[in-house]
């Protein structure tokens, strides 16, 4: 009697999470980097994607590599380098260093006048500064599409602070729709306008909204350290202490955000 062998299934490839692709990525543009010092768009690329796990980790060293290589590349060239200054300026931002920032957006705008992107982005840092002035006559030129989805956050910021709640909620709303439909950006970046959405929420005092927002945020990236503080806060609101607890500690354990270790402390203090 023949007996036939079952075909054996084809070995499986472990599927690489998104993290593990941007480490991969990052260690290639440091070789290349390295070999060719001449190189500005390396040096750019590789700026970006340490800002892009700065973002997802919470991590201040590699804010901080991400300054280093931005300036180096723009040392090299400036000219039709405009998304450099923009990783510069957000990694100057994310630091804090809000003059420096500003510094890097004016020398990208007079480079390219009236550039959007960079227009918006001195808009956001002015309003930093506590220039709303400033900052007002920047976002009254903005003329933009729906499409430029950063663009409408920031302005979205502007009408928050001035008290337009609603309008900034449109406008969030509208962004999000876009970058939703969108494959080929960072689980970070989705989760981060999901997370703004839920800010806004929260701060207007529609709680379960800003649940909605939060919890979509974390079904596109569960270990997002903002959107876990942003629910240990709503949790906070809602007097459910443990529930803000529970929240805070996965909050903190990604980073040691200052306001969420206050959050968990008031909730055990009410406890």
């Amino acid at each position: 009697r023949i007996r036939h062998r079952a075909p054996r299934a084809a070995a499986s490839v472990p599927t690489r999470t998104e993290g593990e692709i941007r480490d991969l990525d990052i260690a290639f543009y440091e070789r290349r980097a390295g070999e060719d010092t001449a190189s500005a768009s390396d040096r750019s690329q590789l700026a970006g994607l340490y800002l892009q796990r700065a973002r997802t980790s919470g991590s201040f060293p590699d804010y901080e590599r991400a300054e280093r290589a931005a300036r180096q590349s723009l040392g090299l060239r400036t000219a039709h380098n405009g998304q450099t200054f923009w990783l510069l300026a957000s990694a100057l931002l994310a630091r804090h260093d809000f003059v420096g920032a500003h510094r890097v957006a004016e020398q990208a705008d007079s480079l390219e006048p009236g550039n959007t992107n960079h227009v918006a982005l001195l808009g956001e840092i002015e309003l930093e500064l506590g220039d709303y002035d400033a900052a007002a006559r920047h976002f009254a030129s903005l003329h933009f599409d729906s499409d430029q989805f950063t663009v409408a956050a920031r302005v979205a910021r502007s009408r928050e602070l001035t008290g337009h709640d609603d309008a900034a909620r449109r406008l969030l709303h509208a962004a999000i729709a876009r970058v939703d439909r969108r494959d080929d950006l960072p689980k970070e970046q989705i989760a981060w306008f999901h997370y703004r959405l839920g800010e806004l929420e929260l701060r207007t005092g529609h709680l379960d909204s800003a649940e909605a927002s939060f919890l979509r945020g974390l079904r596109v990236f569960p270990d997002d350290y903002r959107v876990l503080g942003g629910l240990a806060r709503l949790e906070s609101a809602r007097r459910h202490w443990q529930r803000a607890i529970d929240f805070g500690n996965q909050a903190v354990a990604v980073q040691l955000d200052p306001a969420t270790l206050g959050t968990i402390s008031d909730a055990y203090l009410a406890l």
